[in-house]
């Protein structure tokens, strides 16, 4: 009787510290997978001010206007080519 009863204890303390290792094994595994995460982020918010910066650089004024010319063949409009139209009767749907 006594015998089985310090099997059983045996039993239940090698039973109760499998538990808590694979509680631990559990933590460790959920702040791994935290630090992992966090590291991802902070990677993502660097490329996002990479992707802005260069977005705003190509946003610039100057480098619209150089890409249009040398790309585009577009050339800035001079006044003299300009024409402006005078307003007729009827071509605004004034009911007239």
């Amino acid at each position: 009787m006594k015998f089985r009863f310090v099997k059983i204890l045996f039993l239940a303390v090698v039973l109760m510290l499998f538990g808590k290792i694979y509680q631990h094994n559990i933590f460790v595994k959920g702040m791994y997978g935290l630090q992992h995460l966090k590291h991802e982020k902070n990677r993502l918010k660097k490329y996002k001010a990479e992707l802005l910066l260069k977005y705003n650089e190509e946003r610039n004024l100057e480098n619209i206007y150089a890409w249009a010319v040398q790309e585009r063949g577009m050339v800035p409009c001079a006044l003299q080519s300009m024409i402006s139209l005078e307003k007729e009767e009827g071509l605004y749907g004034d009911g007239e």
